[in-house]
């Protein structure tokens, strides 16, 4: 089993804020700070750098995956460019294998394809293994990044959508099951949320997600609440009189 130091977190949309990217991921930092000390996880230090946020830690990270914003994560190993093919090797599990490098900083004059044939090559020599370019048994991963280099074989899927509290604040309206995918919904789009309680509705799925957010309750609609989102669909669809203004993500 290969010791890991490091996890690798991929976000999406964030990555095309522009000038307001920096605010996104130092959102999203906080948020994923809130989540590893709610779950009592230890880390040395967390690094942003552009494209990917590094965790430098040795525990299992991988409720991380529920922190809106975030994409996809991996478990890696980080090494030094020189010992990429070592520390690669280890990540080799048996079958046909390929490596996929990708250089976020361009500290070296090596293209991928040419570190991809080279990683490969001593793999080769090491096991004998078969390197297959599509659908092979293994995909050793291979980031660059600012003179370190870091190896992992294995990408987590993660919830995706904007880091939780980059948007203005909702009512939900809480009156069933569905209500629970209504906020979620906005709740991935950034949106805090206040559950209005007009039924008695468990809403312990949404905690899962909340880090970086309190879920509050209240039993009216809040004064300072601009939003309404509401769990109608087409065949539910009612006329609403409020003042506000109405969201049905599960139109």
């Amino acid at each position: 089993m290969v010791m890991t130091d490091s996890w690798l977190v991929r976000y999406g949309e964030i990555g095309i804020k522009g000038k307001n990217r920096i605010y996104f991921e130092k959102l999203l930092v906080k948020n994923m700070k809130d989540c590893l000390k709610k779950n009592k996880i230890k880390y040395k230090e967390i690094v942003r750098v552009r494209g990917r946020i590094i965790v430098m830690s040795e525990e299992n990270c991988e409720v991380l995956k529920d922190v809106f914003g975030i994409t996809s994560l991996s478990p890696a190993t980080q090494t030094e460019p020189d010992k990429i093919g070592k520390t690669a090797v280890k990540y080799y599990t048996g079958g046909t294998f390929r490596i996929t490098t990708q250089r976020l900083t361009k500290e070296t004059n090596q293209s991928s394809r040419e570190m991809n044939e080279k990683i490969g090559k001593y793999i080769v020599e090491k096991t004998g293994a078969k390197v297959k370019l599509k659908d092979a048994d293994v995909d050793i991963g291979v980031e660059l990044i600012k003179n370190k280099a870091y190896v992992f074989n294995k990408r987590i899927k993660a919830a995706g959508g904007l880091p939780l509290g980059c948007e203005g604040t909702a009512a939900v309206m809480l009156e069933n099951e569905d209500s629970l995918k209504a906020a979620y919904l906005m709740m991935r789009r950034g949106c805090r949320i206040i559950l209005v309680e007009k039924k008695k509705i468990n809403y312990d799925k949404l905690k899962k997600y909340s880090y970086g957010m309190e879920i509050k309750t209240a039993k009216k609609i809040p004064e300072n609440a601009k939003v309404i989102i509401t769990s109608e669909n087409l065949n539910t669809i009612k006329k609403r009189k409020y003042k506000q203004v109405i969201i049905r993500p599960l139109i």
